[in-house]
């Protein structure tokens, strides 16, 4: 297997891989250098995006991983097979690409985002001497073996002429785990008709192994799509640490410092995309609200109810979402939080902290010895326990009180219709 860019070659130009792993700031960086550039008032309103321009990295958008049919996330619903690439709606997806990947397709929209001209683009910048930087969570789900071997060898050579940094990002891994059960659970009916502390469990089990290749809780997913990367022949791989930050960095700067290791790119960012100098700031986006619990009310009621069709039809799903809230803030005077919940037992929330401890130990062992490390995980775990965080809607026990049992089958269009 031929090795990319493992060892420095001044000659090439530079190119940043960030390969995810989802909810690790993916969406705000993403944003951040795919955001169109425009003039508001005399003033740029993507500083991020020009900066990288200027300074002769120029991003590269490839919206729809390379995977295999039947290789991707949750098998060949979301698996993005190599040849049958398209264009929808302006940006690239496939004919099988996941329900996640068509919203963020929509987000994102180019037309020329397909393999092909993805390839062209990427050589077209390297025989001008000219950086890139490609940013796709979805490229750090890439299996191993299989037609898999085929995009591996695509990845390869797009890369191939340049001097290449793959960019994984870390998080703390109770963290990632209750944002990553939240984004699953709107995009996945499996998901969403579980609590927290069940996915936490055992029944998160499968859907780690088949992601990450490894049982839940027995490796951080930053670590194993590491040792894949390099393992495939992308020596240089490196951690996006979020919780380092710089007083005045902003997640773009402190990403961009990890990726160069304190070059001479870092430093430009560290000066031009601090707050004070319009960047985008330093706060992550958190786009999870309790609100959006009551999905997971529609998501067991259409199970119990052999619903599953409108699960999958976003009118008829929206429409019995809206009807749930509205009975329960109008009929019963209630918010979501007023509802059963249910939390992670003292033993469950025990090994939680313990495999998450762990990994940051074994993956950043420098910084777990640090101020910021193990005393600032603990302290955060002790916040998210006290503030109820690892605590979910039960939806069940909801859907079984007196109050909701005979209310069910109203909230649901009939067979065949999306409203009422």
């Amino acid at each position: 297997m031929a090795a990319v860019s493992d060892r420095p070659n001044r000659q090439r130009p530079v190119a940043i891989l960030h390969v995810g792993v989802h909810k690790t700031a993916t969406s705000t960086i993403q944003h951040a250098l795919y955001g169109e550039v425009s003039k508001e008032n005399g003033t740029t309103t993507n500083p991020e995006r020009s900066f990288l321009v200027r300074n002769n990295v120029h991003p590269v958008r490839i919206l729809a991983a390379p995977l295999c049919n039947g290789e991707g996330v949750g098998g060949e619903e979301d698996g993005l097979r190599p040849d049958d690439w398209n264009t929808q709606n302006g940006a690239t997806t496939t004919t099988t690409v996941g329900v996640e990947n068509c919203r963020k397709a929509r987000d994102y929209v180019d037309s020329s985002l397909n393999r092909t001209s993805f390839l062209q683009t990427m050589e077209e910048h390297a025989s001008k001497g000219e950086g890139v930087i490609v940013s796709n969570e979805f490229l750090g789900v890439i299996r191993r073996g299989g037609c898999s071997t085929v995009v591996w060898d695509r990845l390869r050579s797009a890369f191939s002429g340049y001097e290449t940094t793959v960019v994984v990002g870390y998080r703390r891994y109770f963290e990632w785990v209750l944002s990553y059960y939240h984004q699953q659970a709107w995009v996945s009916h499996d998901v969403a008709r579980r609590t927290f502390p069940d996915f936490a469990g055992d029944d998160g089990e499968e859907l780690a192994s088949s992601r990450w290749r490894a049982p839940f809780h027995s490796v951080h997913p930053a670590k194993a799509e590491l040792e894949l990367y390099r393992s495939e022949g992308f020596g240089n791989a490196v951690v996006f640490n979020m919780h380092d930050r710089t007083p005045d960095g902003t997640i773009v700067s402190d990403f961009l410092c990890a990726a160069d290791r304190g070059g001479s790119l870092c430093g430009r960012a560290r000066r031009e995309l601090s707050r004070k100098g319009g960047g985008e700031g330093g706060r992550v986006e958190n786009r999870f609200e309790h609100g959006e619990e009551y999905y997971y009310l529609s998501a067991v009621l259409l199970e119990r109810m052999g619903r599953i069709d409108c699960w999958w039809d976003e009118d008829c799903i929206e429409t019995v979402t809206r009807r749930i809230r509205r009975f329960n803030r109008d009929d019963l005077g209630q918010t979501v939080l007023d509802l059963p919940r249910a939390c992670l037992s003292d033993d469950r929330a025990s090994r939680l902290l313990e495999a998450s401890l762990r990994f940051e130990k074994d993956l950043l062992p420098d910084w777990y010895a640090s101020p910021g490390g193990e005393r600032a995980h603990r302290e955060e775990f002790g916040s998210y326990l006290g503030e109820g965080k690892f605590c979910s809607l039960d939806a069940r026990k909801v859907l079984d009180s007196p109050a909701w049992r005979d209310r069910s089958e109203g909230f649901v269009p009939p067979q065949g219709r999306s409203d009422f």
